[in-house]
């Protein structure tokens, strides 16, 4: 019996990606990013479901996230978003990955690999229009786009940018690389066969932010998993009426229930003390399954939360509380959730270090509370052990 695993809804993922079509309208596509396993979600299995429901693409960052989608027989189109290593070329193109393609050389040598295998590779024109990552520079696109559509072995199938701070609350910057690309649209269209639908620019925060942007594609992965990337895309979402459903849940078993008695200390450091007689269980999940500070999605931008978070909070967050009276205060990374027999959940703060493969949680307020029973905890999706366990639910 496990002792910590990770619970995933998949209707729940459906009910977004068609709240999401509905959101940008029949016209648009979404491009399904499930990178980094799915957000933690597990890929292939989540993968499959994206596709079944009309993604365009299936969007990954490395060739062997797209090889585990292949491996997982899904058949869909496949966007590769950064720029394959030489040596995973031939592996790419002959499982059908769409290139990312914008130097001279990743053209060339893309040409040469197909034409070895006898095959026509899929290929996609990455612009840098300022994130400065990948991408071949607005100026030498339409020279870049000639260069593919020469090469009878490469068929060029899709034009994207990616945007640097399209979740920040000043837009000049997002602004300032949409003009870029949408002015590179009608040129790129004369110099290929590509389609205004071929081309797309907006991520999880600029479809909601900025609806002009969509195009008639746009790329989502985050609101696809339930969680709205910053605090500014979370405003746009909700003002929208953006209703998004959590398909992530992780949860760990009670392995010991421990009575300590008032200023007590608990775990490595005795840094937390019982401010009164207290009851603690101890779970069976640690900082090794990727249990740690708060997993919420960033619903304040990085330098406000920062200002927010004091030193005396930072402490706070890495002991725990000192007594249930704050436990309001508590983020959702310190707290757990235990379900009565009615199925109600009751909150509980996680108290002390976390160790490697366990915490403690202090349950001295419900005290029905039983060994062997199932907590449910927040914690960051992509930092979430692969070794656990995920149970899909709603296949």
């Amino acid at each position: 019996m496990a002792q910590c695993w990770v619970e995933v809804d998949l209707e729940k993922v459906r009910a977004n990606f068609r709240a999401l079509q509905v959101l940008v309208g029949s016209q648009t596509s979404l491009i399904a990013v499930v990178k980094a396993n799915a957000y933690g979600l597990g890929a292939p299995e989540v993968g499959r479901v994206l596709a079944g429901e009309g993604a365009r693409y299936l969007a990954v960052t490395r060739v062997e996230e797209g090889l585990q989608l292949r491996e997982a027989a899904i058949q869909a189109p496949i966007l590769l978003m950064s720029p394959a290593p030489t040596e995973d070329l031939e592996a790419a193109i002959a499982h059908d990955l769409t290139l990312c393609l914008s130097t001279p050389e990743e053209v060339q040598l893309s040409a040469d690999e197909a034409r070895r295998q006898g095959r026509k590779a899929r290929c996609g024109l990455k612009i840098n229009t300022g994130m400065n990552r990948f991408g071949v520079r607005p100026e030498q696109s339409v020279e870049r786009a000639q260069q593919i559509v020469a090469q009878p072995e490469l068929s060029l199938e899709t034009c994207w940018t990616h945007f640097a701070d399209a979740g920040e609350a000043r837009p000049f910057l997002t602004q300032v690389q949409f003009g870029r690309f949408n002015a590179l649209i009608g040129p790129l269209q004369r110099a290929t066969q590509l389609e205004a639908r071929d081309f797309h620019c907006a991520n999880s925060s600029a479809l909601l932010r900025f609806a002009s942007m969509r195009l008639s594609c746009v790329r989502t992965g985050t609101l696809l998993f339930g969680q709205f990337p910053n605090g500014a895309a979370t405003e746009e979402g909700r003002r929208q009426g953006l209703q998004l459903a959590d398909p992530f849940a992780v949860r760990a078993r009670v392995l010991s229930l421990q009575r300590v008695e008032k200023d007590e200390s608990v775990g490595y450091g005795g840094e937390w003390k019982a401010p009164v007689e207290s009851v603690l269980a101890t779970l069976g999940i640690g900082f090794a399954d990727g249990l740690s500070l708060s997993p919420e999605a960033r619903d304040e931008g990085s330098f406000a939360l920062a200002r927010k978070n004091s030193a005396r909070a930072a402490r706070d967050v890495m002991l725990g509380l000192k007594g249930l009276a704050g436990a309001a205060n508590v983020p959702a990374g310190r707290r757990a959730w235990w379900s009565d027999a009615q199925g109600r959940e009751h909150q509980a703060p996680i108290v002390g270090r976390i160790a490697m493969q366990c915490c403690h949680v202090d349950v001295t307020h419900l005290p029905d509370v039983r060994v062997g029973d199932a907590l449910r905890l927040f914690q960051r999706r992509t930092s979430t052990g692969s070794h656990m366990e995920r149970r899909y639910l709603n296949r």
